[in-house]
């Protein structure tokens, strides 16, 4: 649900509307974060989706909390994790500490 709320804000033409559905689906991500925070789904949903969003609505930083609780569930899962699923999370988190000059540039 939170998906297509945030996608009807993405797509309106009304800058008015468009904001409302964003924070709208913002709020739905992080409530469905605090009722499931363990789920690899919705906190890659979540993360992905707040990286996304323009700089003006400062998910950023959620985004990396997000990233890096996931290398967490990752490494502690008594369950296979989805190589794809694995090399997404680690590939932003070096995103991430390449952004910060944390790692060289080739």
């Amino acid at each position: 649900m939170f998906i297509w709320t945030l996608k009807m804000g993405r797509d309106s033409w009304n800058v008015l509307v468009k904001d409302g559905f964003v924070h709208k689906g913002i709020k739905m991500m992080d409530d469905a974060v605090a009722e499931v925070p363990d789920s690899i789904v919705v906190r890659m949903v979540r993360a992905n989706n707040s990286l996304q969003l323009p700089e003006f609505f400062k998910r950023k930083d959620i985004a990396k909390k997000d990233f890096q609780y996931l290398k967490m569930l990752i490494t502690k899962s008594s369950v296979e994790i989805d190589s794809d699923i694995k090399a997404k999370v680690f590939y932003q988190l070096g995103t991430f500490s390449r952004q910060e000059g944390n790692v060289p540039e080739k």
